[in-house]
């Protein structure tokens, strides 16, 4: 192995990087992981310690509160207090007084904390406060009793009674009797705000201590003055007031710096007992673990960077190695991906696949080739026996019992979304479709000859008419496919089932037969030559009558009338089961009658589209009765009208016309020249030399030739009696009529009626 330089190898840098990242990751992690949970739990204990001393703070507090209410309520009880409150005390009663001075101050202890203690009779109007007798109509004291809604309170709001304002505290408040709803007097004893803040002092742990009553009044506090005064702090105020649970912690703002409060409510007065920690003392042991933490981590990581060093050394090695192998023999390298090893390894192998399957594709297209122009030459006949059985060995095509050739040709690009320009893309679809939707075990491939696609089928069945029943199934999906994936109209010829596939060019022949059969059964047929090929052939059949009033009516420039017979002819033409050779006899004979009337005239015919000799190569190209019938209207029959109008326009009105136009009209009349000249305002000789110069023959074997047409079209379809039509063609009689008619086709009137009718039959 040649040498190398690991500083110009991008995999070897990204797998040190790769390495080294999947290596310190769980350090770093776990690393995150311990300082998380120790701060939590760091935070968790503090709060846990605090809650305890706040709680022990709450137990000394209520503990002397509680003590305060028992001494009152035993003072209330006393017979002293409740019999006093009713009595109607003046100066006179000083020794009543006295007594009640003395019991009132042995209430006031030292451990109670107690400063003053007041007892009123509302029911008598006066007070002892301070010592001293007062009468008093209205005492102060009865108005707090709507205020605080209790018959015994705590009160640290000291504008409900203004008397304590001058030395702030708490006051306890009972009635007098106890628990009464119309008190006759009551009881006032007064502890002033420092001596809670002096119970509290030296108890606050690691944080500051504050207690609130149920309004967020400041009762005693370990830090300021601040007592009696309302909680200014709305973030605190706020997380006291976010949750009704007993004991909690939220974190705030408090003195401009970050706090963590924990807090108990009390059930005894629904007092806030929190404790005020400054954020920097809860995380300081978390801090100090962290950077122990860190420590560690850089460690253990400078361990892994240099095992990882090494490791990727020693395995970059066989990618080196696979790299320097799939070099060029010649040395050339792809410059700018040399420093990548993967990269280039990569490019070099997708360069060697990218080579296979290129060979691979033209070996694949060639041989696909080659069987396509293998099955070409088979459908032309091009092929001896002994190569086309060396050409199935050869491409190993399948061998069946039974074949069958499937020609499809589109019908029409009208209504479509496609156009001429698009018909080869359309064809080579068809091709991909019927090899879709045939097995390829059931098929050779399909090909495109000329404006068909053509496939040959083939099965094993052991009954021939199971195989064509496979077959036509065959050719219904190929048509549905069509149909649905490329919104086109399609026809499938079918030829015969046969044994040897030597004779493919024959049934290739039978199949384009089958497809001209759609003259009679219009598009998206499924054709199949035993089906459509009739049994026997009528030879000589055409619509005589009605190609002759066809005509007449195109010579007369009346293309309603032309359009009505064409669609009536074209019906007639197909119901007869013919040959398709037939039906373009009967379709060429109607195309020469039509183009002989121009040239009688002595008018050019000039078609819209291509050149005269061209036109029945265009007949025989189409495929329906529909297409026919648009065709002979569009491009023979309307330019003939038009250039027969452009004629006589060009030389005023024919006389000869317009006689013909009398005669058609008044045939059956008394009818004679000299009556159509005196109508046309022209001399009888005139119109006989003109008519006779325009039609060729006089006027009365002109009239005669229409009245025999009548007749003959009376007789063909109306019920009407001969002697009716010789009466209504002006004969004297009808014996007359019969020899005329005799003389003229050979045949009697009757006679001409039944071989009508027996046309129409068959």
């Amino acid at each position: 192995m040649r040498g190398f330089d690991l500083r110009t190898s991008k995999y070897f840098y990204r797998l040190l990087i790769f390495c080294f990242c999947l290596s310190m990751l769980p350090v770093i992690c776990l690393g995150l992981f311990s300082v998380y949970k120790a701060s939590g739990a760091i935070q968790i204990k503090v709060n846990e310690a605090n809650i305890n001393v706040i709680n022990q703070t709450r137990m000394r507090v209520e503990q002397l509160l509680k003590a305060i209410d028992n001494v009152s309520t035993q003072a209330i009880e006393s017979a002293l207090l409740k019999n006093a409150v009713s009595q109607p005390f003046s100066e006179q009663n000083y020794k009543d007084i006295n007594e009640l001075v003395d019991a009132l101050i042995h209430i006031q202890t030292y451990e109670l904390r107690i400063s003053d203690v007041e007892l009123h009779s509302f029911k008598q109007n006066w007070m002892i406060i301070g010592g001293g007798f007062q009468q008093a109509v209205n005492s102060p004291l009865q108005g707090v009793f709507p205020a605080i809604k209790k018959t015994s309170a705590w009160v640290s709001d000291n504008s409900l009674y203004p008397r304590t304002a001058g030395y702030p505290g708490i006051s306890l408040i009972k009635s007098v009797p106890v628990n009464t709803i119309v008190p006759e007097g009551a009881i006032l004893l007064h502890m002033p705000y420092m001596e809670l803040n002096q119970m509290i002092e030296g108890s606050s742990g690691s944080g500051k201590v504050l207690i609130l009553d149920a309004d967020y009044r400041i009762i005693a506090t370990d830090h300021n003055n601040k007592a009696g005064q309302l909680l200014k702090e709305k973030e605190l105020r706020d997380g006291f007031a976010a949750s009704d649970a007993r004991q909690g912690d939220f974190q705030a703002h408090y003195n401009n710096e970050s706090v963590n409060v924990v807090y108990i409510r009390s059930s005894y007065n629904d007092w806030i007992y929190a404790s005020i920690i400054p954020y920097d003392v809860v995380t300081q042991d978390a801090r100090a673990i962290s950077w122990a933490t860190l420590w560690t981590c850089l460690v253990i990581m400078l361990a892994i960077a240099v095992f990882t060093l090494l490791g990727s050394k020693r395995m970059y090695l066989p990618i080196r190695r696979i790299y320097e192998s799939v070099q060029t023999p010649t040395g050339e390298e792809l410059s700018e991906n040399r420093s990548d090893e993967l990269l280039y390894i990569g490019k070099r192998i997708d360069f060697l696949i990218n080579s296979q399957q290129q060979m691979e594709a033209v070996v694949g297209n060639q041989s696909r080739q080659l069987k396509d122009f293998f099955v070409l030459k088979l459908f032309n006949g091009q092929l001896s026996p002994s190569e086309v059985r060396e050409k199935i060995s050869q491409f190993e095509l399948p061998r069946w019992r039974w074949h069958a050739v499937l020609a499809l040709q589109i019908d029409t690009l009208e209504q479509t979304n496609y156009g001429e320009r698009d018909k080869d893309l359309l064809m080579f679809a068809m091709s991909n479709i019927a090899g879709e939707v045939i097995p390829s075990s059931s098929r050779y491939n399909p090909i495109l000859i000329d404006r068909f696609q053509v496939t040959l089928i083939g099965g094993n069945h052991t009954e021939v008419s199971a195989f064509r029943e496979y077959v036509s199934s065959m050719a219904e999906k190929i048509q549905k496919a069509a149909a649905d994936y490329v919104k086109l109209k399609v026809s499938i010829g079918i030829s015969q089932p046969f044994d040897e596939v030597l004779q493919t060019p024959a049934a290739f022949r039978e199949s384009l037969d089958a497809l001209k059969y759609r003259m009679r059964l219009g598009e998206e047929a499924i054709l199949d030559i035993t089906d459509v090929k009739p049994q026997r052939e009528l030879t000589r059949y055409y619509p005589k009558l009605l190609g002759e009033e066809l005509l007449h009516a195109v010579q007369f420039l009346d293309q309603k009338k032309a359009a009505e017979l064409l669609s009536e002819w074209m019906r007639t033409l197909i119901k007869v089961p013919l040959s398709h050779r037939e039906y373009q006899v009967a379709l060429a004979r109607l195309l020469v009658e039509v183009i002989g009337l121009l040239q009688d005239e002595g008018i050019a015919f000039q078609p819209l589209q291509g050149e005269a000799s061209s036109l029945f190569e265009q007949l025989f190209n189409l495929h329906t009765p529909e297409e026919t019938e648009a065709w002979l209207w569009k491009s023979i029959i309307v330019p003939v009208i038009e250039a027969q109008r452009k004629q006589r326009e060009s030389q005023a009105v024919s006389l000869s016309v317009q006689v013909i136009e009398l005669i058609q009209e008044k045939f059956d009349t008394d009818l004679t020249l000299e009556w159509c000249a005196s109508r046309l305002n022209y001399a009888p000789d005139y119109i006989r030399k003109l008519f006779r110069k325009e039609t060729g023959m006089n006027f009365s074997d002109y009239l005669s030739n229409y009245r025999h047409l009548m007749a003959r079209k009376w007789l063909a379809e109306t019920d009407m009696k001969i002697h009716e039509i010789a009466q209504k063609l002006k004969y004297n009689n009808a014996q007359n009529f019969i020899r005329n008619f005799r003389k003229m086709e050979g045949v009697t009137p009757g006679q001409y009626r039944a071989q009508v009718n027996l046309s129409d039959e068959e």
